[in-house]
């Protein structure tokens, strides 16, 4: 991109070794080595005993409080020098709200009653960290965009809300979405603002604003796939994307998933794909608003 990232993500659950010897350890020190970059770790609550259903009540009723400690010790021990404020962020539990079978979401732990279950799990592993001098991060709470058992504007009203979910003011730093544009899951090409404020998206984007204006607002995995029958469609959905975020002081980050995973969400799945991303996200002639005309909601595949 010619400019070092501002975050780096990785991916971890409670059975990883954060020691200054263990690998996910030496991720985390060689990122905090650069000094100008920030370690965000995602961290699943999965790991020694924990059982796959019914593990936020499991987490929460203190069933895990053994290894808990043990890497939230780890994790003091790795940024215990470091100055820089904070010197990571640590995303739990993220996409609770989702549909994809994880342990920590509703499925998995009662539908309907999970959400309680999960304050009381996010809650108590965050006093357990405290209690270990764990106090130099940053909680990231990061749901979903949108309700995936309803797919439409429910609100408060259904309840895999993602707002029941949210464990508190005292216990979060940052809040954040997760938004994918996938064509073939969806059925369409979704621009950016319906993506993450539409009608299916629940306008979880106003509504995490509105609710949450002292947190600032975190794009905690952001991506798109390339268009089935444009080669241009990726990177206008880039760079519109990016001036909206350039647009809105609310937004303090965004962290692309450039992996090729369920689709090919990397940032260099094209070249046109990459020159757009290099110079929406780090050119500083990179637009701060931009037409929409070039918006096609044209499904996918054609009926």
């Amino acid at each position: 991109m010619g400019a070092p990232p501002a975050i780096v993500k990785s991916y971890h659950s409670f059975s990883s070794d954060f020691s200054l010897t263990g690998t996910d350890g030496q991720v985390i020190r060689a990122v905090l080595a650069v000094g100008t970059v920030t370690p965000m770790m995602s961290i699943e609550p999965t790991g020694p005993g924990v059982p796959a259903r019914g593990s936020l009540a499991f987490i929460a009723d203190g069933g895990a409080d053994s290894v808990i400690r043990v890497r939230a010790r780890e994790i003091s021990r790795l940024i215990d020098a470091t100055t820089t404020s904070p010197a990571l962020l640590i995303e739990l539990a993220a996409e609770m709200n989702a549909r994809f079978g994880a342990p920590w979401q509703a499925g998995a732990n009662g539908d309907s009653v999970a959400s309680a279950d999960f304050v009381r799990m996010w809650r108590h592993v965050v006093a357990i960290f405290r209690a270990e001098d764990v106090i130099n991060v940053a909680w990231v709470w990061s749901a979903s965009a949108g309700n995936p058992y309803t797919n439409r504007p429910t609100g408060a009203q259904h309840w895999n809300w993602q707002d029941r979910y949210y464990p508190g003011d005292d216990v979060v730093d940052m809040v954040g979405i997760h938004a994918f544009n996938d064509p073939r899951s969806q059925g369409a090409w979704v621009p950016f603002e319906e993506l993450v404020d539409g009608d299916a998206a629940d306008h979880m984007f106003t509504d995490l604003l509105e609710r949450h204006p002292t947190k600032g607002l975190i794009f905690g995995e952001l991506a798109t796939d390339e268009h089935p029958r444009s080669r241009n469609a990726k990177a206008r959905w880039i760079t519109n994307a990016f001036a909206r975020v350039r647009a809105c002081p609310a937004i303090r980050a965004v962290v692309w998933f450039d992996m090729r995973k369920e689709r090919d969400w990397r940032i260099a799945s094209s070249s046109r794909s990459w020159r757009a991303f290099r110079k929406a996200a780090y050119s500083s002639t990179a637009s701060r608003a931009s037409p929409d005309s070039w918006y096609e909601a044209t499904a996918w595949p054609p009926r």
